[in-house]
This record gives structure tokens, sequence and C-alpha cells, in this order.
């Protein structure tokens, strides 16, 4: 239901048919980046994830969320600056049925004490950090995939933590070579 003259619409101008892929079960998983406010005229980020959750039902396709966390840092539109849309998103998220989680771009963003903001921007970010913080207090495993097969999983080898960097070798280092 997005308007017609607007490049967010499905049915308008399609490069990729994401959908005929998941109808086809042609991917594991899909994250539709759904960068907008329930508000964007062009693009309401209620209705984007209610389709996307309708495209994803009775296929084997996991479907996760792209959420823009750079425009809490970028943007000047009010619902960016003086609201967390984001946190509002992955509250919607747990009505829909289908979604498994959340992706964001930029995780860095996620961390906004770093040097590199600055501004009203970097106001923005640490005004809603305490949201994601909150949100996403404690750690998760990821959930199995149903329609993944069952690999065997080997533990890494070499684990070092090291100022707050953890490295590891995962025992394909010379996967590919001969």
């Amino acid at each position: 239901n997005t308007p017609l003259t607007s490049q967010e619409t499905y049915s308008h101008s399609v490069f990729a048919d994401t959908r005929q892929w998941v109808k086809e079960n042609l991917v594991d998983y899909v994250i539709p980046q759904i960068y907008w406010t329930k508000d964007n005229p062009a693009a309401p980020y209620e209705e984007i994830a209610t389709w996307w959750n309708d495209v994803v039902k009775g296929t084997n396709v996991n479907l996760y969320v792209g959420h823009g966390v750079f425009q809490l840092y970028e943007s000047e539109e009010e619902a960016w600056t003086t609201t967390n849309p984001i946190k509002e998103q992955i509250a919607f998220n747990k009505t829909l049925d289908q979604i498994k989680g959340s992706a964001f771009f930029r995780f860095s963003y996620l961390v906004p004490e770093k040097p590199y903001f600055t501004g009203p921007g970097k106001e923005h970010l640490m005004a809603h950090s305490k949201d994601f913080k909150e949100t996403y207090k404690n750690i998760a495993v990821l959930p199995k995939s149903k329609s993944l097969p069952l690999g065997k999983v080997t533990a890494p080898k070499g684990v070092n933590l090291s100022d707050s960097t953890i490295s590891f070798s995962d025992g394909n280092e010379l996967y590919g070579e001969e």
C-alpha cells in the first residue's frame, strides 16, 4: 500500500525479486532494511514489517528486520531526534509471529561513547542508548533454524581475550587452498 510514486513500493521498480526468492525458498533468511518510522508516509514501518511478515509465512525462510540506527545520529527529523522509533519497532516486531530478530546498521552506532560521534547526533544516540541496553540486557543465543540442516560444529581454537577483543581460530583458515 505504499504510494506508486515512492521508490519504496515493491511493485513499482523491483531490481531483485526477494519476495519471489522467499516464496520459492531459495534463501535461508531475509533481512529487509526498514529504515523508516511508523509515520513515514512513503513506507510506514509497521505496514512494511507486516507485509514482510506475511511474505515469509508458510515458507522455510527466516525473517529478521534491518533497523536504521544511523538515523538516530544522522537524521534531523523530529521522529528520530525526540523519540527512539527503533525501541517502538522492536516492540511491534514482537506482535508479529514470523520476525525472528533484528539487525542494526550501523552496529557501531550502538556505542555512542566513541569519540567520532559529535554534536547533536551524539546527544540523540546517548539519550537513546539506554533503550538498547534495556532491550538487550541479556545475552541471547541465536535460535536454531528449522530450515537449515544440522552441521558438525567444532569448538574454536586459540581463543584469546585482549583489550575487550576476542580472537580465535575456527579451523578453516586453509579453506579453499590446495
